[in-house]
């Protein structure tokens, strides 16, 4: 396994939030070969609110927020998954004291492409914001933040 010298916190998280940003600019943008049924189905509309029928308020209003004829959803929903799955991974590797930041870069690039998180950024958005913030729960978990953990979990 190639391992550099020196493979600090803040490379990871730096990396992390550059292939975020990244990944959130293409899946926002519609690069990857645009949206499924659901995003046309409901997600596309502005701002929208399902009170009369459905209780996820949070959730809607994050997915579907347009400003200025720039849906943030998108992108927002993008970023917070990719950032999550980024987290999560680096806790992996930090409990099994991995320092390969090349593996790393592999491996994360290779997760925020499989199925169940290009579906979410792409289709099924609010599951994909509730994997990410039990995602976001178990990094707390880690790092024995127990009121932070319950606060993502309640948001889920």
């Amino acid at each position: 396994m190639l391992r550099l010298k020196y493979s600090s916190k803040n490379s990871y998280l730096n990396s992390i939030l550059i292939i975020s940003v990244l990944y959130s600019f293409v899946m926002g943008s519609g690069l990857y070969g645009g949206y499924l049924g659901d995003y046309y189905g409901s997600y596309s509309w502005q701002n929208f609110n399902p009170k009369p029928w459905y209780r996820d308020y949070l959730g809607w209003e994050i997915v579907s927020l347009k400003v200025n004829d720039l849906r943030l959803g998108v992108y927002i929903t993008s970023f917070i998954l990719s950032y999550s799955v980024g987290k999560l991974l680096y806790y992996f590797f930090k409990i099994n004291k991995s320092s390969s930041i090349l593996l790393f870069l592999a491996l994360y690039l290779i997760v925020i492409h499989t199925w169940p998180i290009f579906n979410s950024t792409s289709n099924a958005m609010r599951t994909g914001l509730a994997m990410s913030f039990m995602f976001l729960s178990l990094c707390a978990l880690n790092k024995h933040k127990y009121s932070k953990s319950l606060f993502f979990i309640i948001i889920t």
